[in-house]
């Protein structure tokens, strides 16, 4: 009788805990796709590098300027580098994460030798 009471009772506990469980994980769940950080990668030419503000901004069309993590892992042609080595001209690219509204900050920035300017073609003779 007393094992009977007790399966009762722990079933009694099972069917009470179990949706407050669920709901427990659901809302770990959301909170966390909430929080998830968004990331994208950049590529482009340095247009001016801001030692004060610690960011870059590239060239172009859709020129953005991204801050620099103090964290942010830095190569230059493949070797470990840090921020003093980005200069104007440097072709990099690299992935920078969400920090707020239509502003990024650069995680990772792989630098390459300057990009190469178009020589003027020339006019071809008669």
């Amino acid at each position: 009788m007393k094992k009977i009471i007790a399966l009762c009772l722990a079933l009694t506990a099972v069917i009470v805990f179990s949706p407050s469980v669920v709901s427990a994980d659901n809302n770990a769940q959301t909170e966390k796709a909430d929080s998830k950080e968004k990331f994208r990668p950049f590529r482009g030419t340095i247009k001016s590098v801001d030692a004060t503000a610690k960011s870059i901004t590239l060239d172009g069309e859709k020129a953005q300027t991204f801050a620099v993590a103090s964290d942010a892992k830095l190569t230059k042609e493949g070797k470990p580098a840090t921020f003093a080595d980005l200069a104007i001209g440097d072709a990099v690219g690299g992935r920078a994460k969400e920090t707020g509204e239509n502003k990024w900050t650069a995680v990772t920035i792989n630098a390459g030798k300057k990009a190469a300017t178009k020589a003027p073609e020339e006019k071809e003779k008669k």
